[in-house]
């Protein structure tokens, strides 16, 4: 507060050698029966300071109230046009002199500036008494330090009992937050829509060169070989341990949606398992990288690392395992998620309706 002090003296120094009229006390108006109140700021637009003071000056009670608005900037959008057609008095200048007399002319009750430090501008008024009540608040949140500014307008929630030493104004603290904040117009927002599930499923000859793939890191169709067989994601893959092998499966306790769960082992995993240096040698990073060269070089077109996980699911379901047991294995608790992971192939459906 004391560096905020020492500024604003110098400015009161200098403005009353230029203005030494408007640094002496001005007598209440009485002759009114109207309290007139003004509100100076630069950003009586699309800007914060708007959001959080416009219903101050929108929502004031006109049987009691005539407000009077100083804009001390030039950009316009529709939150101007909104205060300018519903206040009693607008005026809009950048002309240090034409705003003084203005403010001066109009013979206020109270003067509250929204943001004194924002611009040079408002400190100069600021420093000067242009009203018999003059406040500022936290549009800027910090005193002003001027001697002509009588109050500061806070909140309780940013306050405690010992704020007034550090406001060279008389504090007022408003209940809550102290401000009237619109509420977001959602008439015209849409939910997005949810992309379709992918639908990629392996052809035998994508399965045939994957899986007979020499990869430089023989750890990679190790990796490759699981993930088709387990549904497990390339993270769980690469987290197993020699400790989660037992009990005929595979036990994972980091998983995407939090919950452990116990893959059992067919023969063919404890196959891979069996072959395998547990824990993988071979990062996340790696797997990507060396799945996008051995696609690429094979010609292999839309075919992601994750749609292996899609694939084992659709198999599993195809082998005759119900939505439990699927759901055991993938570990999804939404079924509808699950669902969007399962592309069964129609030659099949149609074999089985057959009775083959």
């Amino acid at each position: 507060m004391e560096l905020q002090q020492h500024y604003a003296h110098l400015i009161e120094q200098i403005t009353q050698n230029i203005y030494q009229e408007f640094h002496k006390e001005r007598k209440k108006n009485i002759s009114s029966k109207y309290i007139k109140i003004g509100f100076v700021s630069s950003f009586f637009r699309s800007h914060t300071v708007s959001k959080l003071f416009k219903n101050w000056i929108l929502k004031l009670d006109q049987k009691y109230f005539k407000r009077f608005v100083y804009y001390v900037d030039n950009k316009f959008d529709h939150t101007t046009n909104e205060i300018k057609q519903n206040v009693d008095y607008f005026f809009n200048h950048t002309d240090v002199d034409q705003l003084i007399n203005q403010i001066s002319h109009d013979n206020l009750d109270v003067l509250i500036y929204l943001d004194i430090g924002m611009r040079p501008i408002i400190q100069i008024l600021s420093s000067l008494r242009l009203a018999p009540i003059q406040c500022n608040t936290w549009g800027h949140p910090v005193t002003s330090g001027f001697k002509n500014i009588d109050y500061y307008f806070s909140s309780e929630l940013m306050e405690d009992q010992n704020s007034q030493k550090y406001y060279s104004e008389n504090l007022i603290m408003l209940p809550n937050l102290g401000i009237n904040y619109d509420f977001p117009n959602l008439s015209n927002i849409k939910k997005p829509r949810c992309n379709p599930p992918r639908e990629r499923r392996l052809n035998d000859n994508e399965l045939k060169y994957i899986l007979n793939h020499q990869f430089k890191n023989c750890n990679m169709g190790h990796v490759i070989e699981l993930a088709i067989e387990t549904g497990m994601r390339r993270g769980e893959i690469l987290s197993i341990t020699t400790e989660d092998i037992k009990d005929d499966s595979i036990y994972l306790s980091d998983t995407k949606n939090g919950s452990p769960r116990r893959i059992p082992l067919t023969n063919k995993i404890k196959e891979v398992i069996d072959k395998s240096s547990l824990p993988y040698s071979i990062s996340s990073n790696a797997v990507r990288l060396n799945w996008y060269r051995m696609t690429k070089k094979a010609g292999i077109v839309d075919l992601h690392f994750h749609d292996l996980r899609h694939e084992a699911i659709s198999r599993f379901f195809e082998k005759g395992l119900s939505i439990p047991e699927v759901s055991l294995i993938s570990g999804h608790k939404d079924v509808r998620q699950l669902m969007r992971y399962t592309h069964l192939k129609v030659k099949n459906l149609a074999l089985k309706l057959q009775g083959n």
